[in-house]
């Protein structure tokens, strides 16, 4: 089964982080990536641009509309995800609580649906 672990971050709360609290979480990444692919779970991994840069797309009276931005307006944003091949959602749980949240992220876990 495929799960998408998907990363959301308060942009404020990494405003202040140094680099080397940021290299220790970027070393953080890179092993759980390295030890999903050891154990041939890894499918895919992206870490996104900033939301400010994000487009959204709507209907708006049956024609599309673009707005620069998110597509709401919150506080976390999503950063960032994990595609996984999994035997089970408790196993995709455990590959996410590898995953460097510090209090400043946190990580929604979701099946893909496979038919």
């Amino acid at each position: 089964m495929r799960y998408l672990l998907m990363i959301f971050d308060d942009p404020g709360a990494w405003a202040g982080v140094g680099t080397t609290e940021m290299d220790r979480v970027m070393a953080t990444h890179e092993a759980l990536a390295r030890d999903l692919k050891a154990a041939g779970q890894w499918i895919g991994c992206e870490r996104l641009r900033p939301s400010g840069e994000a487009v959204t797309l709507r209907i708006e009276d049956g024609r599309p509309v673009t707005t620069d931005g998110p597509f709401a307006e919150t506080k976390e944003v999503m950063g960032g995800y994990y595609l996984v091949d999994c035997r089970s959602k408790a196993e995709a749980i455990g590959w996410a609580k590898r995953l460097p949240l510090d209090g400043r992220s946190t990580v929604e876990i979701r099946q893909i649906w496979d038919e």
